[in-house]
């Protein structure tokens, strides 16, 4: 893309080492040099900010020429360490960032998590929509004028002018974009306005896919949460003694490590509907799928009048995971 980008200043007639002179018809060597630099750059790095929907994005990424990322990217002021490599986005960010999972937040905070809906604005796709200024530089395009002179990060640009906004290109060997910075009225079919980005070249790093890793997708990296067994609820031979009633229950963890308390509540009623009294168990932690069975007992004053003269009765068992629940 930066190539095809450069290809609009060859037919434009730039030549030479001077400033750039829109005027000219003949393309320098230094400028060839230039297209085959850019042709051949192993990475690019994007510092600077753009909006995309409505939504303002920070950056400091490196894209490299094999579409992996990474870098900083702060969403709306929220700040993730981002990379992107083999297909997947991954995050490692504080609850802030998280905000819109709820309950879930406190426990994706400090981890590498990966989602293609949670990650989908983190992809390398994503984040090459901060040079989406450079969509429109194709061969035959002509720029309305030349910007100011200006330093950039140190080195000596010139600014190509249109409508859309400035395309700052180094005014010295090698020439390449160093500035994008779009107009008020700039605004991409996808939504993206707001662009103000610097362009560096650096040497190409590999990216790394991060472990351990949250994946949103996978049930068995996700805190555990427990439901009841199919076998439905147990009761013990002291239901029959008056005194109390014990009851086991069989949980399943359908996902994974358990990070917040979780508990089975037994409520026993009549088949009126009557009250005859509630215990609570806690829940050990299991792996995922794993399963374990526990009990609580009931006891009181209505389950006692209940036993003396009889009856049918039944069990409501509720499953409690904080994380989940409404």
């Amino acid at each position: 893309m930066l190539a095809l980008a450069l290809a609009v200043l060859v037919s434009l007639g730039l030549s030479g080492l001077g400033p750039l002179d829109l005027r000219s018809r003949e393309a320098g060597q230094d400028l060839a040099a230039a297209l085959d630099h850019h042709a051949s750059a192993p990475a690019v790095r994007v510092t600077g900010a753009f909006s995309r929907d409505g939504h303002r994005y920070q950056v400091d990424v490196t894209i490299d020429r094999a579409g992996d990322s990474q870098g900083v990217v702060a969403r709306d002021g929220a700040r993730a360490d981002a990379r992107y490599t083999a297909g997947h986005a991954y995050a490692l960010a504080g609850a802030d960032f998280w905000a819109r999972e709820g309950r879930l937040a406190g426990f994706l905070a400090g981890r590498w998590v990966t989602s293609a809906d949670l990650l989908s604005d983190l992809t390398t796709a994503s984040l090459r929509r901060s040079l989406s200024l450079l969509d429109g530089a194709r061969p035959g395009v002509t720029f309305a004028r030349l910007g100011p002179a200006a330093r950039v990060r140190g080195v000596a640009a010139v600014a190509l002018r249109d409508a859309r906004g400035d395309l700052y290109v180094s005014d010295g060997a090698p020439r390449r974009f160093v500035r994008l910075v779009s107009s008020p009225s700039y605004r991409t079919a996808d939504g993206v306005t707001d662009v103000d980005v610097d362009l560096e070249y650096p040497a190409a790093a590999a990216v790394q896919a991060p472990s351990p890793v949250v994946d949103t997708d996978d049930p068995a990296t996700l805190p555990a949460q427990y439901a009841a067994g199919q076998s439905g609820p147990q009761y013990g031979r002291d239901c029959a003694s008056g005194a109390a009633c014990t009851v086991s229950v069989g949980v399943v963890n359908e996902r994974g490590p358990q990070v917040a308390a979780a508990s089975v509540e037994v409520h026993l009623v009549e088949d009126d509907g009557s009250d005859l009294g509630t215990c609570t168990a806690l829940i050990a932690p299991v792996a995922n799928q794993g399963s374990e069975t526990v009990s609580c007992t009931v006891s009181g004053p209505a389950w006692a009048a209940f036993t003396r003269v009889g009856g049918r009765y039944r069990a409501q068992v509720t499953v409690h995971n904080p994380l989940y629940d409404g």
